[in-house]
Parts: structure tokens; sequence; C-alpha cells
């Protein structure tokens, strides 16, 4: 037999539970260290200079170069943080409202470092129904084709609607945005613009598998599958997997359904525009 060292990452300890046979550890990685008190810093910066501010801060390495940055979504853009309604208390938030910006998630990889991976469409493994014990496979697409932006300037607050030309998808409510509180609105919109291009061309098929487990998947890995009910052509990426040693593995990806979706979007919508004619009274 051959063996091959397959790491699973670099975790804190939080609380360590014994009993008679066995050890139940609850652990996080680095993604906690960023659950500290934001301190404020003016000025504009780029993407890549804003996650240094925040790794230098909180003892995590950032493991992306200013080049791999810059080919996310808006990831050469210089932005300030106009945060006036405190919606940045941590550095998790922080990192949280820059990913939104790049349209991208924040992740902690298996050596501790801090990367924002933009959303694919190319898959990296195809699961056929012979390595899968189980699957089902929602018979709808998660996909946007329009956004909504919550803008605040002095004298009041402004739903702005952004999306693509065949705007027949679901609708994404950013809410309020820090990085994107721009005072100029052709670059404002323009960064927005840029966002819902971006997510326009990502579709993906929601769906729950329990397969013998792969140990190098990681959340944000875009599937394909063969074979069952699985339908060519259809992918989606990973985010949530629960792996059982010497066991099976299950692996998620969820998403909305359009119907249900559309009906919130409509509701939020309506209360914002309540709350925009209140506040104008």
């Amino acid at each position: 037999r051959s063996y091959e060292d397959v790491p699973l990452g670099i975790f804190i300890i939080l609380e360590a539970t014994r009993a008679v046979h066995q050890i139940s550890i609850k652990a996080f990685d680095n993604m906690l260290n960023f659950d500290k008190k934001y301190t404020v810093l003016s000025g504009k910066r780029t993407p890549y200079e804003w996650l240094q501010y925040a790794c230098g801060n909180c003892g995590v390495t950032l493991g992306m170069s200013t080049n791999e940055m810059s080919t996310l979504t808006n990831g050469s853009a210089t932005v300030s943080i106009n945060d006036s309604d405190g919606l940045i208390a941590t550095y998790r938030d922080m990192i949280s409202y820059l990913a939104a910006m790049t349209c991208s998630v924040a992740q902690i990889t298996r050596t501790g470092n801090l990367v924002l991976l933009p959303y694919s469409m190319i898959p990296i493994r195809t699961i056929a129904n012979t390595w899968r014990y189980g699957s089902s496979f929602s018979d709808y697409e998660t996909h946007y084709t329009g956004m909504y932006l919550l803008y605040k300037d002095s004298k009041k607050s402004t739903d702005e609607y952004y999306h693509v030309n065949n705007d027949d998808g679901l609708i994404y409510d950013i809410g309020q945005n820090p990085f994107l509180e721009i005072s100029d609105s052709y670059t404002r919109a323009a960064d927005m613009q840029n966002i819902i291009n971006a997510l326009s061309t990502i579709y993906y098929t929601p769906f729950s598998i329990t397969t013998p487990g792969d140990p190098a998947l990681d959340p944000m890995d875009v599937l394909a599958f063969t074979g069952g009910q699985a339908i060519p052509g259809k992918y989606a990426c990973i985010t949530s997997i629960t792996t059982k040693i010497n066991g099976q593995q299950e692996i998620k990806c969820v998403g909305e359904n359009p119907l249900l979706a559309s009906a919130v979007t409509r509701e939020s919508k309506l209360i914002s525009i309540i709350e925009n004619v209140n506040e104008s009274q």
C-alpha cells in the first residue's frame, strides 16, 4: 500500500471535552483571528493593501499577490472606507465587505493564509454516479442578473438597481457596503456594474451528495456530475463539507429557489421604499 499525507489545515482549539474513550474538540481556523476590533484607517487603498492592513493587525498571512488580487472584479480599484453608520466592528466585517466588492469569497487555506476566491464555472472534479452513495439535485439554477445597493449620503438613502441586459434571473440585495459608499456616482455605478456583470456569468445547481470521500476537496471548488439524476453541463461550487474519518463524506451546495427569492426581494424592496418615504418626511 502507498500513503499520502493530506494537510487538513491549521486550527485554534477553543474547547476540548474528554469522555471515557474519546475526546471532542471544537476548533476554528485563522479566520477567528479577524474577530478583533477594527481600528479605523483613513485614505484610499487597493483591495490588496486593505487586506494587508487587516492581516498585519490580526497576525494572519495574506496568501495572495498583488497580481492575483488584480484579477478579481474591482481588484485594481482604489477605495476608501466610508462607514458613518458603524457597520464595521471587526476586521472580519471589513474583509466580508471587501469580498462582496470584489465578487469573491474570503477563505482560509490549509496553510492558514487568507485568500479571496472568485466564483468559477470551471469544474475541478467530475463525480460519476458510481462514486455516489446517494445524491439529490435541485430542478433550478441559482443565477443572478440584478443587484440592489443601498447608498446613503448626508440627505437621504437611495436603493440603486444595477443589472445586465437579459435581466431574467435572481436579484441580489447587497445592502450597504462601506467600500461602495462612493460619492462619485459614475465610479460607484461602474464598480457595481462590474460586480453584477461577473456574477451573471455564474450558474450553480444546488445539490447534496454522499461519497466515499475526497480529502483534497475544499469549499468553493466547482464540481460536475454524470449519471443518475445528474444533468450534464450543470455545475456547482461546494459550500459545505462534512467528513467522517474512515467513513463517508457529505458535500453540499446551497442555493435559493428563484420563486421564493423573488417574493422576498419584492417584499424587501417595498419595506425599503416605505423607509425612504418615512425618512424624507
